[in-house]
């Protein structure tokens, strides 16, 4: 990301810019957990080039798809003071001699990132990949994004190094 006042590149987690110390995060931005809202979420996942579908049966869950990223969904638990994001990505079905192999490959997902949780579909055709944010006193757009692209990041490193790759 950039900074506002002096364009130099800013850490997603920053609260000031490196550069020339401005203040990154505006004080109407940081919110109370029950002043978070899914509207408010809806625009700060937009924000970074996502298009949102809301659910049609969850009004607190949407799908945020990208053309050059992974689609997440994303879910606001307010009652839980949670943002939670999930990633499904489809499987080659590991032949019976593979089983073994795929569900090593699975447990060492687990292991790789603190970010994320890994676990698949009855039938092992999808993985699924989740996290949940815990919202804190002030939690503002930037912890938002933050989380966002530490969770993508982590579930492509996730695959990649747990050897899952082989079965995608």
């Amino acid at each position: 990301m950039k900074c506002p006042s002096c364009q130099s590149d800013v850490p997603l987690t920053a609260r000031f810019c490196p550069s020339c110390a401005t203040q990154l995060i505006k004080q109407d931005d940081a919110k109370a957990p029950n002043d978070i809202s899914v509207p408010w979420l809806k625009s700060v996942i937009e924000t970074i080039g996502y298009s949102i579908t809301m659910s049609e049966t969850d009004p607190n869950l949407m799908m945020a798809r990208h053309d050059k990223r992974p689609n997440i969904t994303v879910a606001l638990r307010k009652q839980l003071s949670l943002i939670t994001m999930q990633s499904v990505w489809t499987l080659k079905k590991p032949g019976w001699s593979q089983k073994t192999e795929f569900l090593t490959a699975l447990n060492k997902a687990n292991t790789i990132n603190w970010l994320c949780s890994c676990h698949t579909s009855e039938n092992l055709e999808d993985l699924f990949v989740s996290y949940a944010m815990y919202l804190s006193e002030r939690t503002s757009s930037r912890d938002v994004i933050g989380v966002v692209e530490a969770f993508l990041v982590g579930v492509e490193a996730v695959i990649d190094k747990s050897g899952i790759i082989k079965f995608g």
